[in-house]
């Protein structure tokens, strides 16, 4: 982990009233900005999982300086998305996404090394989410 696990806490507690956004933010770019993906999701309460997904946030957020539980809860939430049917070209359009909603979210202080952070971030939860994917698949084969 190459992150600044302070640096981010501190952007995400300068901006938390506008971290409620992100559910809304990233759900609106990744169905507006990538045709199909909304399909995902055609059987699933959106309310349900914004709601889940912002959690999930919140969760990574506050576990940055504990990386056993946060390696295991992000391979834990690759496997899961195995079983919704996520492939890993998906990975590449979520990275994109979560970019582009962190930049929105933190739009006010958003610098090169804020980009820097949230990307590092990103990668990290990207590439621990595909560990737990694959290792589920592998299983499968």
């Amino acid at each position: 982990m190459n992150f600044d696990k302070e640096y981010l806490q501190a952007t995400w507690n300068q901006n938390l009233e506008k971290t409620e956004l992100i559910s809304e933010y990233f759900y609106d770019i990744l169905f507006h900005e990538y045709e199909g993906t909304e399909d995902l999701f055609e059987k699933t309460e959106m309310h349900f999982q914004k709601m889940e997904f912002q959690k999930a946030i919140n969760h990574i957020i506050n576990n940055l300086g504990d990386t056993v539980k946060l390696e295991q809860y992000l391979k834990e939430s690759g496997i899961r998305h195995v079983c919704y049917g996520i492939t890993p070209i998906y990975y590449n359009v979520v990275e994109v996404s979560l970019q582009k909603t962190f930049e929105k979210v933190f739009q006010d202080i958003w610098t090169d090394d804020t980009k820097k952070q949230w990307k590092l971030l990103i990668t990290y939860i990207l590439d621990t989410m595909k560990k737990g994917a694959e290792e589920v698949r592998s299983d499968l084969e």
